[in-house]
């Protein structure tokens, strides 16, 4: 088994129950590698001798037996204690490891996110943040060695650290509402999907005043028997606005397994997500953060950089990826001193008073904190966003990449794109592009991008022309039929 192969950007991913399609790549012999091994690059590397770490899971079917693995490796490479907190979310392991908390020098969390119930894998941490790509490596490589590590009869110990988690986030929200039930009178639908983020009605929401009895899939559930918890899926989305209108509540909030992404809809079911939940949370952080950079993903739409600067910030469109937006949002910080949010289309997002940590909960937060302001004054969120408008088309293609192509192939035919769209009347390039190359029009944009994690490219399209999509597409396909003995296109 490749313990290398079980990388995936930052995070560490694999298929942890076999099925005839997918052998297992993550068991829990891989497990208590990798556990030994983080335990091991946290002494070597960052040079703490007796590590305390809290481990935690989402509520995966695999996730009970992996994480006993992981905790196992733990003691093995050396770890002084660890701290099990069963089911928790990915931003909650982070929140333990500061100070003010349990001060804990690492976590992990055993998740795969939003990918499929056969799916598992781990999220790292130590006080500065989530481990990069390049520890990841290098946690990977040790444990892929043959170490022979000493026995330990060591056991974790039991904490719910959730609810801890949970009245951080309560008494943050007295304070900054100056009330302990400021959302009295609210009723307000959380959808948990059966991932790790049901607390948030019942712990979060409940004691604050509002009314949540028409949450759903709150009831942790590896089976995900309703729906997986992703709010970036066009088809749970659709349900869940529905659900919403039908309920006759006044605000809904769905989150992903991990609840490290969230999403929210109005009464009337309209969705609050991508470029519109990147303009709406704008608004809360130049209201506090006048002038603001926001970084966000490079498939923001043409309308939010209008609204963003119409608002006295600045928009900063980067790469896609959650911890690129975020690690370049704070580079950016320690030279403006004036970053104050990363956030991307897919609904992770870190603002800099809560330590650039992607947590959905705490975007539901500043959120549902806005919210109760606007209906004090007899608005709506519609209201504080006028001036930004949703595309009329969008539309998104991906293009295979032959395995007997060159390797080098896809970042070649990213930079022809740039020549291709140059030399067509009407169309220029959308610069700066750190990402790929977009290229503009009068009525549309397109973007053509290498994918993060499979050999392909992935085209992006908008416009606010009725048929305008397809008239982009079609010249794309013009240029990449030259490509024709090196790719695949999906039409």
């Amino acid at each position: 088994m490749d313990l290398l192969e079980l990388q995936n950007g930052s995070d560490i991913r694999g298929v942890a129950i076999a099925s005839p399609d997918n052998a297992a790549t993550l068991d829990v012999i891989a497990a208590e590698k990798i556990g030994a091994a983080f335990a091991t690059w946290l002494k070597e590397a960052k040079g703490i001798i007796k590590a305390v770490i809290s481990v935690g899971r989402d509520p995966r079917l695999s996730g009970k037996e992996l994480s006993a693995a992981f905790i196992k490796g733990l003691y093995k490479g050396g770890a002084h204690s660890v701290y099990d907190f069963d089911i928790c979310t990915t931003p909650a392991m982070f929140v333990s490891t500061q100070p003010n908390l349990l001060d804990c020098d690492a976590a992990a969390i055993a998740t795969a996110s939003h990918l499929p119930r056969d799916r598992n894998g781990f999220k790292l941490f130590t006080k500065e943040g989530g481990l990069s790509d390049i520890d990841i490596k290098a946690v990977l490589y040790t444990a892929q060695r043959d170490i022979s590590y000493k026995p330990s009869n060591k056991t974790a110990q039991k904490a719910n650290f959730l609810d801890t988690y949970a009245k951080t986030l309560v008494e943050g929200i007295q304070h900054a509402t100056l009330s302990l039930k400021p959302f009295e009178g609210l009723k307000i639908m959380v959808d948990a999907g059966n991932g790790s983020g049901g607390f948030f009605a019942e712990k979060v929401l409940s004691p604050l005043g509002a009314d949540t009895s028409s949450s759903q899939f709150l009831e942790p559930d590896g089976e995900f028997p309703n729906h997986m918890p992703n709010p970036d899926n066009q088809n749970v989305m659709d349900a869940f606005c529905q659900a919403v209108k039908r309920a006759n509540v006044d605000l809904g909030i769905i989150f992903d397994t991990d609840v490290d992404r969230a999403a929210i809809v109005e009464s009337d079911g309209s969705p609050i997500a991508k470029s519109k939940l990147i303009a709406l949370v704008s608004e809360v952080v130049l209201l506090e953060n006048p002038g603001s950079i926001i970084v966000t993903d490079s498939v923001t739409s043409t309308s939010l950089t209008s609204f963003i600067r119409a608002r006295g910030g600045h928009h900063h469109r980067y790469r896609r990826g959650y911890s690129n937006v975020i690690n370049e949002a704070k580079r950016l910080d320690r030279m403006s001193g004036n970053c104050a949010l990363a956030i991307e289309t897919s609904g992770h997002c870190a603002f800099k008073e809560n330590n650039f940590l992607d947590d959905g909960a705490y975007l539901a937060v500043k959120a549902l904190i806005f919210y109760s302001m606007l209906r004090k004054q007899g608005l709506y969120i519609s209201d504080a966003l006028s001036g930004y408008q949703d595309p009329l088309e969008e539309l998104e293609k991906r293009v295979r990449l032959i395995e007997t192509a060159n390797r080098n192939i896809g970042a070649q035919i990213v930079n022809d794109f740039e020549l291709f769209a140059s030399s067509i009347e009407g169309w220029e390039i959308d610069e700066p592009n750190y990402e790929g190359n977009r290229a503009k029009t009068d009525y549309g944009w397109i973007l053509v991008r290498q994918s993060l994690h499979e050999p392909e490219l992935v085209v992006n399209i908008e416009s606010d022309e009725a048929g305008g999509a397809l008239k982009l597409y079609e010249k794309f396909q013009e240029f990449i039929r030259m490509y024709e003995n090196s790719t695949k296109l999906d039409f």
